[in-house]
């Protein structure tokens, strides 16, 4: 898992601006490493905490079979300042996963995200590394503490 936070879109923070209400503050928590899925997925809970509404509908399949998910405009922000913005992400259940006192699981990071990334997973120790190429054309290693963080980017849970 990788920390992260889950910021509104740019244009929602614009029109809170606009009319006058506060912007919502970031949601940190966690993203689940999901390389069977083709496209990230934000919590329905964490992104309508933010305020956000829904920019549309889209069918997703899986596990489950195909079904029709809510969409929202959705901004990533990684360690090191990564950001991904994303006009439509679809929505999942996560917060039912989320055990009480833990860092709470926000989003499933899908093959959207990982294909700008390396990832390396040891089978032997059931350890990770993530590294995420940033907008700059350079790498930061997630699993190594970062100036931002100060912690493992990496979790076990």
């Amino acid at each position: 898992m990788v920390p992260l936070k889950v910021c509104v879109s740019e244009d929602l923070a614009q029109s809170l601006g606009a009319v006058g209400p506060e912007i919502p503050h970031p949601v940190e928590g966690l993203g689940l490493i999901d390389t069977g899925a083709a496209h990230s997925s934000i919590d329905e809970t964490t992104i309508r905490s933010l305020g956000a509404v829904a920019v549309g509908s889209r069918e997703y399949g899986g596990a489950i079979g195909i079904r029709a998910h809510l969409t929202y405009a959705v901004t990533f922000v990684f360690p090191g300042d990564i950001v991904y913005k994303f006009p439509e992400m679809g929505s999942v259940q996560l917060a039912e996963n989320n055990r009480p006192g833990e860092t709470p699981l926000i989003a499933l990071i899908g093959r959207d995200i990982l294909a700008n990334c390396l990832l390396v997973y040891n089978g032997m120790t059931g350890r990770a590394k993530l590294t995420v190429n940033k907008p700059d054309g350079t790498d930061l290693p997630l699993d190594s503490p970062s100036g931002n963080t100060g912690s493992s980017a990496i979790h076990d849970r």
